[in-house]
């Protein structure tokens, strides 16, 4: 599908969206995060430009009926989601190791071939999305609204184990720094991604990708 930002969707549109039959879950990836020279550094936190996408991303979501507000232990999910809870200070907000980034999961092909200790690595984190993807479904109700601030290849993941599916075949949505994603789960059924790569918060000198 293409997901590239436009910059043209009203502010209002989440909550148009927003159903009573369904869970409701924002899957927002955190601001744009410095880069370190060690490879994959964890704890990068936001540039100045990071911090800016924050910042709009929280007004964004001033007075939509968040039930909760989970995120990432990482530095860089951390002070986003800091930006989001300043319009929501009363919202249950819960910090999870468990929502850290991942490696990309698709297998592609000859994922016979991966060393023996990679694909325990990567096999490990796909139950555990698996197993927050249940957790989602099993805390929340119908009608609830719920903000998860965290990565990119964890949320394409995610959206994959929220339908049953197997968290080795991720949802190619893109996913720009700071932006929104909404994912309905029904309590029978598939998911469905009724939001994508929402950016419309950001001017377009203030919309990127990576890191």
């Amino acid at each position: 599908m293409d997901t590239t930002p436009t910059g043209a969707t009203p502010p209002e549109v989440i909550t148009s969206l927003l159903r009573d039959n369904v869970r409701n879950f924002l899957l927002i990836r955190h601001g744009q995060k410095e880069v370190r020279p060690e490879k994959d550094a964890p704890e990068a936190p936001l540039t100045e430009v990071g911090r800016e996408q924050a910042r709009r991303l929280g007004e964004r979501l001033q007075g939509l009926p968040l039930r909760a507000i989970l995120s990432s232990d990482l530095q860089r999910a951390r002070e986003t989601v800091d930006q989001v809870r300043q319009h929501h200070p009363d919202v249950p907000y819960e910090m999870r190791e468990e929502l850290r980034e991942i490696r990309e999961m698709t297998w592609h092909t000859h994922f016979e071939d991966w060393p023996k200790d990679e694909l325990a690595r990567r096999k490990e984190a796909g139950q555990k999305v698996l197993a927050v993807a249940d957790e989602l479904k099993a805390t929340y109700r119908e009608g609830e609204v719920v903000a998860i601030i965290a990565h990119g290849n964890f949320h394409r993941a995610l959206i994959g184990c929220l339908g049953g599916q197997d968290p080795f075949v991720t949802i190619p949505v893109k996913m720009h720094n700071a932006s929104i994603t909404l994912v309905q789960v029904p309590a029978h059924g598939s998911p469905w991604i009724m939001l994508a790569n929402d950016v419309s918060h950001l001017p377009p000198a203030l919309i990127n990708a990576h890191p």
